[in-house]
């Protein structure tokens, strides 16, 4: 990671460093209100890195609390946060739940919705922020998992841990199209490791419709080529009715037909990422499922609002 900001440049006096912690915390995270916790010094230091579409931050401080409210929230770039304590212990409260992690264990924040994050000793923890549509296409309404405290001392999200410390020490000798790759693979793990989460388990267990939505959501990601993927061949695969299939969408919010554009389109999206040049259009289209280029085409520029050819050649000129 590179070095962006510390306060030990920001000259002597108390309401300097201060004012040059808000400028560092706006520009590598987003806009918050902060309340420090001493009224006679205060030190930090902030790094960052950027994994395609993902941002990885580095907060190092003294106590201090950050509180996001209504304000902050536009609804415009819904983003959830990964938040892994290095050292001290953070306290967390959104969505009416209050929760406290130490080092080891890792929690989600929502960026659209108010809440506040505190510790009491000096801290040194990471923040990662993931566009929300790219954990959503890999598991179902992620922000139900925000303020919840995950361990990751075992399982599933030992890995992620351990994948998130091999990540840090190495990034600066890897290229950009390797930190999107990483980047991707960071969402993946993490998508598996609240899936798997014991609370997450017994909670799809015990609710029958949760549990063949999610059933329903796990055959169509599999099944996202198949251009001929019906509600017929869902139903048989899930051992239900296609009318029953059809309500469980429409009481979720969407229609199986709009759950498989946008996930489509969304990965369509994460391909260009990734390697740019890395074959057609067309190709795309059609790995994807699309059986029409144009239809690809109009579908990508309405989500997008640019083509996909457009966005393979402003990826391509950036790098």
């Amino acid at each position: 990671m590179s070095k962006v900001f510390d306060t030990s440049t920001a000259g002597t006096a108390l309401e300097d460093k201060q004012r040059f912690w808000y400028r560092a915390i706006q520009s590598s995270v987003y806009e918050l209100d902060i309340s420090f916790g001493s009224t006679t010094d205060f030190g930090g230091m902030v790094e960052n890195c950027v994994l395609g579409d993902v941002h990885w931050t580095r907060v190092k401080s003294a106590p201090l609390q950050y509180q996001r409210s209504s304000k902050h929230c536009d609804g415009r770039s819904p983003q959830i946060l990964l938040c892994v304590p290095l050292v001290g212990q953070t306290e967390f409260e959104q969505f009416g739940r209050q929760i406290s992690s130490p080092r080891g264990h890792f929690m989600l924040e929502h960026n659209d919705s108010p809440y506040r994050f505190s510790y009491k000793n000096h801290s040194d923890l990471w923040a990662i922020r993931i566009p929300e549509e790219m954990l959503r296409i890999r598991m179902r309404s992620p922000e139900r998992f925000c303020a919840m405290n995950f361990d990751g001392r075992s399982g599933v999200a030992r890995f992620l841990l351990d994948y998130l410390d091999a990540v840090a020490g190495n990034i600066l000798s890897t290229t950009e199209p390797v930190r999107a790759l990483i980047g991707r693979q960071l969402v993946d793990l993490l998508a598996a490791a609240i899936e798997n989460d014991d609370r997450v388990l017994s909670a799809a267990g015990s609710t029958t419709k949760a549990a063949h939505l999610a059933r329903i959501e796990q055959y169509l990601r599999k099944h996202l080529s198949d251009p001929d993927l019906s509600a017929q061949q869902v139903a048989a695969a899930c051992g239900i009715s296609v009318r029953y299939l059809h309500l469980l969408f429409e009481e979720s919010g969407w229609t199986m037909a709009r759950w498989i554009r946008e996930h489509r389109l969304e990965l369509a999206r994460e391909m260009l990422r990734l390697d740019p040049g890395g074959g057609s259009i067309s190709q795309i289209a059609y790995r994807l499922g699309f059986s029409d280029h144009a239809q690809f085409s109009k579908a990508f520029r309405k989500k997008f609002d640019c083509t996909p050819s457009d966005m393979a050649k402003r990826i391509a000129r950036d790098r």
